[in-house]
């Protein structure tokens, strides 16, 4: 059996792996996808408008011996492109006319992300906390510099008596978010630039993706 997070543009990466309560979990970033408009960032520039575009579709699927592949959605016999492979978690990335001119490079609105795949290799659930700038500012001149802001877990660990639940650690730069239990969010902030980085630790439910 073959594991792969097919994409179109963009790109993810696994840094860290768990087993508990029969599932694997997988955690690093996700920053990848399809074109959408930008109309929906609350700090959009005036001047960037027909500039600036909302990309973010990541999947997984599973390639199995008898020639099938198995993602959320269930079993098929195509996976010849990542345009036969649904969509899974779209992370919402997005470019700018400055720096990250390619979407297949942009950190703006990147995810760090954890999968949850059973025992048969089949993506079970996907969760995200969302990456922004600490100041809203996309054009290079913000206080984390042309990077924007970054994150990405790099280390997972399960509870024993308890097989949905994850805690992961990772570092961030800029605004890093966490979907919260109750339905709010919680924001962690960084205003450095570079690789001054800060460090974090959450405890995540996969079974609800909070």
């Amino acid at each position: 059996m073959r594991r792969s997070c097919p994409q179109g543009f963009g790109r993810s990466r696994g840094y860290a792996i768990a087993y508990n309560g029969g599932n694997v979990f997988v955690a690093g970033y996700a920053c990848a996808a399809s074109l959408r408009s930008w109309e929906n960032k609350k700090h959009r520039r005036a001047d960037c408008a027909l500039w600036v575009r909302r990309i973010g579709n990541l999947s997984f699927h599973s390639m199995h011996k008898d020639g099938t592949y198995a993602d959320h959605q269930g079993t098929s016999s195509i996976h010849d492109s990542h345009t036969d492979v649904t969509v899974h978690h779209d992370s919402g990335t997005f470019t700018d006319p400055d720096y990250y001119k390619d979407p297949a490079g942009t950190q703006h609105g990147m995810d760090s992300i954890i999968y949850k795949i059973n025992a048969a290799g089949v993506p079970q659930s996907v969760f995200a906390a969302n990456t922004e700038s600490f100041d809203g500012v996309y054009d290079g001149s913000s206080v984390n510099g042309a990077w924007s802001g970054y994150s990405q877990f790099n280390a997972l660990a399960g509870f024993l008596v308890e097989g949905d639940m994850v805690a992961g650690a990772g570092y961030f730069r800029g605004n890093l978010s966490f979907p919260m239990a109750d339905g709010s969010t919680t924001t962690v902030a960084n205003a450095q630039e570079k690789s001054n980085y800060y460090g974090f630790v959450c405890k995540v439910n996969m079974a609800t993706n909070r």
